[in-house]
């Protein structure tokens, strides 16, 4: 986030103020330009705080699986591809499953924890299990 002067925040805190409580208020054109700018970087700031990570991408289609990506990029030029696929045949009309392609974000996966060595404690899991884990979903989200 780039720095924004404190004078301005207070100015920007002021005029919020104000106007929520209808009053008018005596700003230049120019100051206000300048507390949009700082309200939507504020805005934009906290909103983007406030969103999980992304950990990847997706696509999918029902007649072509589910596919991980790296980017946003890929993920979009994957369900392209499955819709040209459906389009190839649209002659003859379109085949209903064109409708399952879809892409996005993926914001947690199921993840390996608490591994460790199998103990007595273990003793409802099969013997031949050396290794004991559980799987949650990661990263952890906030809020």
């Amino acid at each position: 986030m780039t720095n924004i002067p404190s004078d301005l925040i207070e100015k920007l805190k002021e005029c919020v103020e104000k106007f929520t409580h209808e009053k008018p208020i005596n700003v230049s054109f120019a100051e206000k330009m300048l507390l949009l700018a700082a309200l939507d970087e504020l805005l934009t700031h906290d909103h983007a705080a406030q969103q999980p990570k992304c950990v990847g991408y997706f696509s999918y289609g029902t007649e072509h699986s589910f596919n991980w990506h790296q980017t946003a990029q890929e993920a979009t030029e994957n369900a392209e591809a499955m819709i040209d696929d459906y389009r190839g045949d649209a002659c003859d009309g379109w085949s209903e499953e064109v409708d399952s392609i879809c892409w996005g974000i993926i914001i947690q996966t199921s993840t390996k924890v608490d591994e460790h060595p199998r103990t007595d404690d273990d003793c409802h899991i099969a013997p031949y299990i050396d290794t004991v884990c559980d799987y949650a979903l990661l990263p952890t989200l906030e809020g």
